[in-house]
């Protein structure tokens, strides 16, 4: 039996009184404060979150939401998802993991966004952040992975990277990104019968990609292009080559432009997670949903990714026909889902060129914003060291850099 607190059962990498006191600095804005960040917190995240909320049954004593993620010291992805859990009457119940030094600035901001949020209504009295890194996951004897017995399984995780999801060599000594989301996807595959999501956000550059990562991504796109033409083509479509130049193309996928490569990285990672998926039993079905991209530094180098994973279950069917019941309907076929994703990745949006043309749609994404950093007690309103005043600095500096390149 589990202790009855498991904050007692994981002492290490809960948060712990420092020493002294350190006093929290002013806030500063973050390169993540930007609007786009909250369109992505619309149109994906909440967007998405609000959908699966339709279709997940919660029993009327038990109407609470799970949610993973990596929030940031502020927990602005937990402060937007409380809020459409408030109006679904949902409680939610927040497992986050995030790396700070105990006792350090930045864990000090953590405990006073923690204490804040958990002052609000809505939120589930288990809801915690681990002080741990987010790799610790794939270490099934690990403290962290340990918690997740306590509050998973999750309706919705949410890996918000600042890194390359594929930056790490494969088989290392140390676990890496992709072991914690394969081991993440393991667990919710063992105890979960609702349907879920996954977010991924993770910077995209092909210097940026370990080798033996690149490979394997590389041979899950051949596959499919060697046993469906209308993903050969659809391929073929987004490399601009010829068919019989494909494979090559890819072998050599690092040099690829960049608008190119990340579209690439993208179909490549969902299939890698597609193929991973499709090994268990029953065979779950995985979805790409509508996904983003915007450029850090001048060229697409920054993806935010969202699937819909669903475990098949077959309802019961009587073959004595003493009872009525309806035909299984048929499952949904790995070239079907394959040809989702790739189609998904081609379509990804541009959220930089959909709110430079769009005014009145970046203004609404500021004005959002800015009722979140409210809410987190950023400075937004200082005359001088405002939101509005940071936005202007921001962009002259970004105009200087493109000037200077």
């Amino acid at each position: 039996m589990p202790p009855d607190d498991p904050n007692d059962f994981f002492p290490n990498i809960l948060p712990t009184q420092p020493d002294s006191a350190v006093a929290p600095a002013r806030k500063q804005f973050k390169p993540w404060h930007k609007p786009r960040k909250q369109f992505v917190r619309r149109f994906q995240w909440i967007k998405e979150i609000d959908a699966l909320v339709s279709e997940t049954h919660f029993p009327d004593d038990s109407r609470i939401f799970r949610y993973l993620s990596l929030p940031g010291e502020d927990l602005l992805d937990i402060r937007s998802i409380r809020d459409l859990c408030q109006q679904r009457s949902l409680a939610l119940r927040y497992t986050g993991l995030n790396n700070v030094s105990q006792g350090s600035v930045d864990d000090v901001q953590l405990n006073l966004s923690e204490n804040d949020v958990k002052s609000l209504t809505g939120i589930h009295s288990n809801s915690q952040i681990l002080r741990e890194r987010f790799e610790a996951l794939a270490e099934t004897k690990s403290v962290a992975y340990g918690q997740l017995q306590y509050s998973g399984p999750f309706n919705v995780i949410n890996v918000d990277l600042c890194n390359h999801v594929a930056l790490q060599r494969p088989s290392g000594e140390r676990p890496t990104y992709i072991d914690a989301i394969g081991q993440l996807v393991a667990f919710q595959l063992r105890y979960s019968i609702q349907p879920w999501l996954l977010f991924l956000t993770t910077r995209v550059q092909s210097d940026r990609v370990n080798a033996e990562n690149l490979v394997a991504l590389m041979a899950a796109i051949r596959s499919n292009v060697e046993q469906s033409s209308r993903f050969r083509a659809g391929m073929n479509d987004i490399l601009k080559t010829t068919e019989d130049r494909i494979t090559g193309v890819l072998e050599s996928s690092t040099s690829l432009p960049p608008g190119v490569f990340k579209t690439v990285f993208a179909v490549g990672f969902g299939k890698w997670l597609l193929g991973y998926l499709r090994t268990a039993q029953p065979q779950p079905e995985v979805e790409m949903l509508d996904s983003f991209f915007y450029s850090v530094k001048g060229s697409p180098d920054m993806l935010s990714l969202a699937y819909r994973c669903r475990t098949v279950i077959q309802p019961p069917h009587d073959p004595l026909n003493l009872i009525h019941t309806a035909p299984h309907p048929n499952p949904t076929g790995e070239a079907s889902m394959a040809l989702n994703i790739l189609e998904r990745s081609k379509s990804m949006a541009n959220v930089d060129l959909a709110l430079a043309s769009n005014p009145d749609l970046r203004e609404e994404m500021i004005v959002e914003t800015e009722q979140l950093l409210r809410s987190a007690h950023y400075p937004v309103d200082d005359a001088l060291l405002g939101y509005r005043a940071w936005l202007k600095a921001a962009k002259e500096k970004n105009k200087r850099f493109r000037s200077h390149r």
